[in-house]
């Protein structure tokens, strides 16, 4: 589990979750109830009936995928636009990808070409494939891909009081077309859930008295409306489950907690790429004024060297006299700073502080880095100074450039591409440098076997290469995307949260029973080195998903009962001693009071089996920033596009127009 090298009080920020517009309906006047009565007025009851049967109707469902226009061959090695239509494609045919979903990243790589051989093998019945995609392939995926789409979904009809893996595919696309308030993922079609679905076919069918049975008709609208859902099973694969939303979206940056920038001038920052960056953006503002103003105040155009002199102060207090900022300081605080942002610069720096809510545990971190934008290449540098494990204490030795490598082979994948002209791109590069700068962030070197941290990177970490390379990714302002509630997946991810796994423990327990006995094992305080705990027996057989759902929903209508404290046990081989934890009543919120109540091992250390039954009544996606070791999804492969949109959206904004994130 992630550590933070400071915990801050309050909650974390949490980014909004985005609905999805409507598509406006070609005849709005027959939409609304007031609309059918009108015609039933004017028209009569035949009419009515007639344009209810033609809305009824099914129609076809919308293809998932884009063409480019034209198909080149493409092979291992080849990129852009057509091979993520390639792959696509791929994802869309049960025997295209075997088990197992591409990442739709316009890369042809070492996947692509393995699903392409299966292609052809299994559908072209090719004795010898060659993984080459040209003028005989293209148009036999092409076919295929008809002929999956317009293969009938085996959707059952839903009615109230249902539960099954279906009813949770029903709540996750009408959570995706703005069901309000959102639908808990639990499988269970009840009371909220048949408002959704009137709301739905009253609003986007146009059914004047919506019966709120999820019928044929139903289901192709919504498949319409969000695509995805469900699983492989149904196209020939095995039981993988596709998401519902758009790939590549979410909000996995950390909202700030205050100004990203540092303060400029006498008495703070007075050297260095902060510096020029202001420079930049107050000769912006000059030039936006003109020669003759200049003239008129005595000012000209500075030198862009990053040193804070009295030409530079002498600007800045213009420019806060300029935009009503009084008394006029000289000094770039965090509301001159949002002044100056309108402008453009080359360079800048980002310190970025935030918390955020992992486990039902509130965690803080401050992210700093610089960047430097090129014609060609936006480069990100973040400074990491590397200390022994304590002072006066020689430094282990430890493979520090491995360990900046790792963090150079996961992230530097990744490029802004123009929208509006894709052959314009500009390469998104990190560059991990050691430095003892005083804004680099300090990390101890630790020697013997542990698990690294923000603050920590331990020689003998048995994952250190997912470990450093998931912790760099705090330190450019990524949230954690593991141990979730269904909101911050949703805001993070871009996805809804997932239906899951809708069967309980193995010992055949109800979400009531399960609640009130892990409710049981928070007041009894086990020590963390009983293994397997109480909680964990609870949860015995549990996944992610739809049951747990019901199980904090059981949680939540329970009684707040009190918990008594626990006293700290210092650390005594082979005992690994416990933390001492205050007491406390219970809130209703299960994994917080799981993580409030669940004792860990002295100095802090969280215990396995804690960690897991949290684990199992949260939700994490299988990114780099998720936990893939404990969550598999086929869907992400490390490191994803949406993890580099910030540095996307500074292209955007010093060259105009708009661009998204690509792998490259």
């Amino acid at each position: 589990m992630a550590q933070r090298v400071q915990v801050l009080p309050g909650k974390a920020q949490k980014s909004p979750a985005v609905v999805p517009k409507r598509d406006k309906n070609p005849h709005p006047g027959f939409q609304s109830q007031a609309g059918i009565l009108f015609l039933q007025s004017t028209a009569g009851n035949a009419a009515v009936s007639a344009l209810l049967d033609v809305q009824r109707q099914a129609v076809a469902v919308k293809p998932r995928t884009t063409t480019t226009g034209s198909h080149p061959l493409v092979k291992r090695g080849s990129s852009g636009p057509v091979v993520e239509e390639l792959q696509t494609k791929l994802n869309l045919i049960p025997s295209g990808a075997p088990d197992a979903f591409l990442n739709v990243s316009g890369s042809f790589d070492a996947l692509t070409e393995t699903a392409v051989n299966a292609f052809q093998t299994n559908v072209m019945g090719m004795a010898v494939p060659d993984g080459k995609v040209g003028k005989n392939t293209w148009p036999a995926i092409d076919n295929a891909v008809v002929a999956a789409e317009n293969t009938p979904h085996a959707h059952p009809v839903l009615h109230l009081n249902d539960s099954s893996a279906a009813v949770g595919e029903a709540q996750e696309k009408l959570n995706a077309v703005g069901a309000a308030p959102v639908l808990s993922v639990d499988a269970m079609f009840g009371a909220p859930m048949l408002t959704a679905v009137k709301n739905f076919q009253h609003t986007s069918m146009a059914i004047a008295i919506p019966s709120g049975v999820v019928d044929a008709p139903t289901w192709t609208a919504l498949d319409n409306a969000a695509a995805g859902g469900g699983t492989r099973a149904a196209r020939g694969g095995t039981g993988i489950e596709e998401h519902v939303g758009p790939a590549g979206g979410g909000s996995p940056l950390a909202a700030a907690m205050g100004s990203t920038h540092v303060v400029v001038g006498a008495g703070n920052v007075l050297k260095g790429i902060a510096v020029k960056e202001m420079q930049q953006k107050l000769n912006g503002f000059l030039r936006g004024k003109g020669k003759a103003f200049m003239k008129a105040n005595g000012v000209a155009v500075l030198g862009e060297d990053g040193t804070f002199g009295p030409k530079t102060q002498k600007v800045l207090t213009l420019f806060q006299t300029q935009n009503g900022l009084l008394p006029p300081t000289g000094v770039a605080d965090a509301a001159t700073w949002n002044r100056l942002d309108a402008f453009t610069s080359t360079v800048g720096t980002e310190s970025r502080r935030w918390q955020e809510v992992v486990g039902g545990h509130t965690y803080g971190l401050t992210s700093v880095y610089s960047w430097a934008l090129t014609p060609k290449t936006i480069t990100v540098t973040v400074g990491l100074n590397f200390v022994p494990p304590a002072p006066a204490v020689p430094m282990p030795p430890a493979p520090l450039g491995t360990w900046l490598g790792f963090i150079k082979q996961t992230w530097n994948q990744f490029k802004a591409v123009n929208v509006a002209d894709p052959t314009k791109s500009i390469n998104i590069a990190f560059n991990p440098i050691q430095s003892t700068d005083p804004s680099a962030r300090t990390v101890r070197v630790m020697p013997g076997a542990g698990r690294s941290d923000a603050g920590r990177f331990f020689v003998v970490d048995p994952n250190i290469a997912n470990t450093v390379s998931h912790e760099f990714g705090h330190m450019i302002g990524l949230k954690d995307e593991y141990q979730q509630t269904a909101a911050d997946y949703r805001a993070s991810t871009g996805y809804e949260a997932p239906v899951g796994q809708t069967t309980g423990p193995t010992s055949g327990k109800t979400p009531a029973q399960v609640a009130q006995q892990l409710q049981t094992a928070i007041v009894n305080r086990s020590a963390p080195s009983v293994s397997p705990s109480p909680a964990a027996q609870v949860v015995a057989g549990m996944g992610q998903g739809a049951f747990a759902q019901r199980v904090i929903a059981a949680y939540r209508a329970l009684p707040s009962v009190a918990v008594a404290a626990v006293a700290h046990v210092a650390a005594a081989p082979p005992n690994l001693g416990v933390q001492a934890s205050p007491a406390f009543a219970t809130t209703g919120d299960l994994v917080k009071d799981l993580d409030t109540g669940l004792t860990n091992f002295d100095l802090g250390s969280i215990p396995n089996d804690k960690y897991q039954v949290i684990e199992v009544l949260s939700y994490d996606s299988g990114s780099i920033m998720g936990d893939p070791s404990r969550q598999a999804d086929q869907h992400e492969h490390g490191a994803e596009p949406r993890h580099v949109r910030e540095f996307t959206q500074i292209v955007a904004h010093t060259k105009g127009g708009a661009w998204e994130p690509r792998q490259r």
